[in-house]
């Protein structure tokens, strides 16, 4: 099955954390992106510390493709 790209647009608040916990164990999704204009260019963990395990993702200063965006 093809897996759905997802991109998350602000993703240092606390919403974009927790969707990222569930987003990150679902097996048919792919994270495409994480934007955020203030974290930029940062590890995920460095703001969220408890996603440890999605280094070494880091913030997005642009927007990829995606499928599905949340916001």
């Amino acid at each position: 099955m093809k897996k759905t790209k997802v991109g998350i647009i602000g993703g240092g608040g606390y919403t974009a954390g927790e969707l990222l916990r569930i987003l990150a164990f679902h097996p048919d999704v792919e994270i495409e992106f994480i934007f955020s204009n203030s974290q930029a260019g940062k590890l995920i963990s460095d703001t969220h510390e408890d996603l440890f395990f999605l280094n070494p993702m880091k913030f997005s200063s642009s927007m990829g493709e995606a499928e599905v965006l949340f916001l």
